[in-house]
């Protein structure tokens, strides 16, 4: 080939590359944070779909790779609008990690994964510390970090609350502080019911969580909790949340803790079973009850069939009912005849559940997440309640307790 020739020809290829590299270059932040973003809801619904220990593991290795993206993003675009889209979705990406985590080693067998520990939490904060306390854009990311498990994140809300001049902000920032610290005492108290999670909380959120958790004092976090939902009823009632106003936020949320917690009578509960028929939960007062708020989508739950079937081998002889709750988060309709009951047999669920199609039952007992578990003594008195799955030797060993004070009271007659 001539030498013109090859000029020729290295031109057309240069100019063939051009416009490639050119786009790859002049993506907008705001592009690369939707391409990101796409990738990782590509990964997210993973989790429904794993079936072995492996692919469980997998889709938490994956998952956490994505914190540590977005904060990269951030930090190269840090004053751009972006950024702040970045860290609320760092915010998000981290705390999905931790949640699939521990889900997973609620379902595993082996191969426990450890989540996102690559120190993505800490930088999240110190990059809102350093540049977003003051703003007026940050509602949605002080709503995520209610669902942060990293200690940190209570630091960025106290000092919105404390130095934000927005009203709102500060109003939104003592609400999810509230809700933060809510989560952290379930937290204790799932670890103090449940020894065998200490490993899980040590391998998934690091060495020095759980002592700084237990700083924290049970006691002390319940007067700060509630005194946080007055503060935010009373100040910033009418501020707007994404889940509604913050004083009905907080209304509901102290409603919980005075009227559903440890040593509460129940509310009158009523409804119709997974056949259609009607009943009420006062039907099984002179039983200890086993209240059960559970969904087919909730994996952790289904963790508990087993032993939930179990329990009712053994102790059906004895003054004890399993009641469930169906409510699928989000329905405000009823399900059409017959489709719990086909469902609750296809998965080998044998007790009688509430068909809370409309969410009435939930929204009484506060919404609460899958699976909570309330026992309730033979007078209707809430005796123990765990937000999450308890252990089984605990469930046993409590019930057992309950169990034995109803036939010692029967004796007594």
């Amino acid at each position: 080939m001539s030498t013109l020739g090859k000029i020729f020809a290295t031109t057309v290829v240069l100019l063939s590359i051009f416009p490639a590299c050119l786009h790859a270059e002049t993506k907008t932040p705001s592009d690369q944070f939707s391409e990101l973003s796409r990738e990782y809801g590509t990964v997210t619904v993973g989790i429904r779909a794993a079936q072995t220990d492996l692919e469980r593991t997998e889709v938490v290795e994956k998952m956490g790779a994505y914190p540590s993206r977005f904060l990269d993003l951030a930090e190269t675009y840090l004053g751009d609008p972006v950024a702040l889209d970045a860290l609320r979705q760092a915010v998000q990406a981290a705390s999905s990690s931790d949640s699939v985590a521990q889900i997973a080693w609620e379902t595993n067998q082996s191969g426990f994964p450890e989540g996102c520990n690559d120190g993505s939490a800490s930088r999240t904060i110190r990059l809102l510390m350093r540049g977003f306390v003051l703003s007026d854009r940050i509602d949605s990311v002080c709503d995520r970090l209610r669902y942060s498990y990293r200690l940190e994140s209570g630091e960025f809300l106290r000092a919105v609350m404390a130095q934000n001049p927005h009203r709102n902000m500060r109003g939104l920032a003592c609400v999810s502080l509230a809700q933060f610290l809510q989560d952290k005492l379930r937290a204790l108290r799932l670890v103090d019911e449940r020894p065998e999670m200490t490993e899980c909380y040590r391998i998934v959120f690091g060495e020095d969580y759980l002592p700084a958790l237990r700083l924290l004092g049970a006691g002390s976090l319940v007067s700060e909790i509630e005194s946080l939902f007055e503060q935010a009823e009373k100040e910033y009632g009418d501020v707007e949340a994404r889940a509604g106003k913050v004083g009905d936020i907080a209304k509901t949320a102290l409603y919980e803790l005075r009227h559903l917690g440890i040593g509460k009578t129940v509310p009158e509960t009523q409804g119709r079973d997974q056949d259609g028929a009607a009943f009420k939960l006062a039907d099984y007062r002179g039983k200890v009850v086993m209240l059960y708020f559970w969904s087919e989508y909730c994996l952790t739950c289904q963790t508990m069939w087993a032993h939930d079937r179990s329990l009712m081998n053994r102790l059906g002889e004895k003054p004890f009912a399993l009641i469930g709750v169906n409510h699928l988060y989000g329905n405000t309709h009823e399900r059409p005849a017959g489709e719990l009951s086909a469902l609750m047999k296809a998965g080998g669920v044998t007790w009688r559940t509430f068909d809370d199609g409309d969410g009435g039952i939930s929204r009484l007992w506060n919404y609460p997440a899958t699976p909570t578990v309330y026992l309730i003594d033979t007078h209707g008195v809430i005796r123990h309640k765990w937000a999450g799955k308890p252990g089984e030797k605990t469930l046993d060993v409590a019930l057992e307790v309950l169990l034995t004070e109803a036939e010692d009271a029967d004796a007594d007659r």
